[in-house]
């Protein structure tokens, strides 16, 4: 069985779906740009639990962090204690909240929650399955001209 679709509900099914595409560009081009740029720091171990488990690794007290943020997406990464880069990814909201994530290999995931604040960015990553909670603060490292 075949249906015929009158030409003009194809015209309007057409220009719908270009008026859609047409805002959601809008949208994303009104992401500000304020915060790209590239971002180093240090993320330092706070509220140690004691680790009772032989195959989990110990956290580690201090290590170096780096972010770059483009367009409104944020990378963070470092390195683990085998030499592993760990990545982040996720956004910065305008108003300058972080919101990024890690999938383990367990298929779990750990999270990254922060803001903006002085010179780069402030938060709390979460490691190990809860076991590790680290405090991280980033500054930005390039000259980013914000008027582009």
């Amino acid at each position: 069985m075949e249906i015929h679709v009158p030409n003009r509900v194809r015209f309007f099914v057409l220009v719908s779906a270009i008026l859609a595409s047409t805002a959601l560009a809008g949208k994303a081009q009104a992401i500000s740009l304020d915060y790209d740029g590239s971002y180093e720091g240090s993320m330092t171990l706070v509220h140690p639990i004691a680790n009772t488990d032989p195959n989990r690794p110990a956290s580690v007290y201090i290590r170096s962090i780096s972010m770059q943020i483009d367009r409104g997406s944020v990378t963070v990464w470092y390195a683990d204690q085998a030499g592993n880069i760990i990545h982040y990814r996720g956004a910065v909201e305008e108003s300058g909240s972080l919101d990024a994530w890690h999938r383990n290999s367990d298929g779990t995931y750990s999270t990254l929650l922060g803001g903006s604040g002085g010179p780069g960015f402030f938060g709390y990553l979460d490691r190990n399955n809860g076991h590790c909670h680290y405090k991280i603060i980033v500054t930005r490292q390039d000259n980013h001209d914000a008027t582009g």
